[in-house]
């Protein structure tokens, strides 16, 4: 059993431990999901190349490589002014916005796009986790209590069709549309990215995942894992790992990456 290491951050009032993992699946024969931790700052992520284009797996390789890297310079800029949530949130904004043109200009300009993916990350400061989404990706938040929370949306025209009510988020799961995205790493600018900023508590477990995780198994499913690993190890590896048993035992038609924090006291 993996023990989880408790790490702190300047930028950040509570503990946390973090755990990942990531596996091919039962079908496909390369894996396109890209995990991000950088646990020094408190930044993590997810980032799935998009299996239909010609360079997916490439584009998760640039957007976690990439990213990572243009946060902390931004943090260290922030970190010597007061707290400022709406300051942290833009800047995150900006710099997927900025790894985004990258993608863009660099390869996809002129209306081939051949580079994208998804990305879904959380950032740590203060009380709390600041998210940005592109993709179908998600985040998900578990607080004891309560049922697990979805925080980022889909964008998909599955996704789409959901937030309307046309379809349940089940039924999405295994929609012909759930793999068309309607935004993505690698799109033309402005790419529109989703902040969301979730004030924590201790206690409080983060889900970021690829959707070879939630395309497999439902969220009841999935707080299911959470909560009876929890209860047995405390340690969100162990999370991670069952997070990717369950989709793999319910068939691993895609490559499954998933990131875990567990968030412990304040200090």
């Amino acid at each position: 059993m993996v023990k989880a290491e408790v790490k702190k951050v300047d930028n950040f009032n509570f503990t946390f431990a973090v755990g990942k993992q990531v596996d091919i699946g039962r079908v496909r024969k390369s894996n396109q999901d890209r995990l991000i931790v950088a646990d020094t700052i408190g930044f993590f992520g997810v980032s799935d190349g998009m299996g239909g284009l010609g360079y997916g797996e490439m584009a998760a390789e640039i957007v976690a490589a990439n990213l990572p890297h243009q946060v902390k310079e931004s943090i260290g800029k922030l970190a010597s002014q007061s707290f400022d949530l709406q300051a942290y949130k833009t800047m995150l904004q900006a710099q997927i916005e900025h790894v985004n043109e990258h993608l863009y200009t660099q390869y996809n300009k002129g209306g081939k796009a051949d580079y994208g993916a998804t990305v879904t990350c959380a950032l740590l400061v203060d009380d709390y986790a600041i998210f940005g989404n592109l993709g179908d990706s998600r985040a998900y938040i578990l607080r004891r209590g309560e049922s697990l929370r979805q925080i980022t949306e889909d964008h998909s025209v599955a996704g789409m069709l959901v937030k309307y009510g046309e379809i349940t988020k089940e039924e999405a799961m295994h929609h012909p549309a759930s793999a068309q995205l309607t935004r993505f790493m690698g799109i033309a600018p402005p790419p529109k990215v989703d902040i969301f900023a979730e004030k924590l508590q201790s206690g409080d477990i983060i889900i970021l995942c690829t959707d070879g995780v939630n395309g497999m198994v439902t969220d009841s499913e999935i707080e299911s894992a959470v909560i009876k690993v929890m209860e047995i190890s405390g340690c969100p590896g162990e999370v991670a790992k069952a997070l990717i048993a369950i989709s793999n035992r319910a068939g691993g038609r895609d490559n499954i990456g998933a990131v875990v924090v567990s968030v412990k006291c304040k200090v």
